[in-house]
């Protein structure tokens, strides 16, 4: 039997993995984007499908996670990301002053928009609507 311990933190690594849509090319983990959808919505658990199709590679993204994707077009935020690797200072600095910002700005155009039943993103992420989202259950 799995030690739940274990699989959960398995299941907490892999969201790790999340929100590292958003860019013309496949790219290492960005979890510096599920952390803060998590700090914007209190209760809020996101993983990777949350723009991205499953078994699809990462550059192919669903509804959600292409007005993401438009919102840093020309802002090379991978590339700029891929030039840290060894040098976790500027990495960390980097997250933190370039992408977090750069994310919750795209949060707030692509919370503005309507999905194509009509409903604003704001509303289905706030509500864990969107899929590869959930509200964590309250204790």
């Amino acid at each position: 039997m799995i030690n739940k311990h274990i699989l959960g933190t398995s299941f907490v690594l892999g969201l790790i993995g999340v929100f590292c849509f958003s860019f013309s090319k496949p790219v290492s983990s960005h979890g510096v984007f599920k952390d803060k959808l998590e700090q914007e919505v209190e209760g809020l658990r996101a993983t990777c499908y949350a723009c991205h199709l499953q078994k699809e590679p990462k550059t192919v993204r669903n509804e959600f996670g292409e007005l993401f994707f438009q919102q840093f077009e020309g802002m090379d935020l991978s590339a700029r990301w891929d030039a840290t690797e060894g040098d976790d200072e500027a990495r960390e600095k980097f997250e933190q002053e370039v992408m977090a910002p750069a994310f919750v700005e795209a949060l707030k155009v692509v919370g503005d928009k309507k999905n194509a039943e009509g409903i604003k993103y704001s509303v289905l992420i706030k509500e864990g609507k969107i899929e590869g989202t959930k509200m964590k259950k309250k204790k």
